[in-house]
């Protein structure tokens, strides 16, 4: 750690990440909504504990639930995973090349 600089506790380490948290959350809305296989993206800023440690942006991504009928279709056949793996794929490739900066405002739903 720099002088001078006062130490962050370890689960306030991602709060200084939460706009570009958020950026990168309704970029993967954006993309997975576009493949028209997955439902409806839903963006909950809920603090979770599993992402409080991590000192750039951070999001927890669930695509589907294999107790679900049509999850488990989804997300067994290896076509609909492709797809939805490219739009996660192109989401953050855009995330780190800022090729779609976002506002605040456009972050509401």
């Amino acid at each position: 750690m720099p002088a001078g600089e006062a130490a962050v506790p370890w689960r306030q380490l991602n709060a200084s990440h939460r706009e570009s948290s958020q950026q990168l959350a309704r970029l993967l809305q954006l993309r997975l909504n576009s493949t028209g296989i997955s439902d409806r993206v839903r963006l909950d800023p809920a603090p979770l504990a599993v992402l409080e440690g991590a000192d750039t942006a951070a999001v927890l991504l669930e695509v589907g639930y294999l107790t679900h009928a049509a999850g488990e279709s989804r997300l067994t056949d290896p076509a609909q995973i492709e797809i939805l793996a490219q739009a996660v794929a192109d989401a953050v490739d855009n995330f780190l090349t800022n090729k779609t900066p976002f506002t605040s405002t456009d972050l509401r739903e």
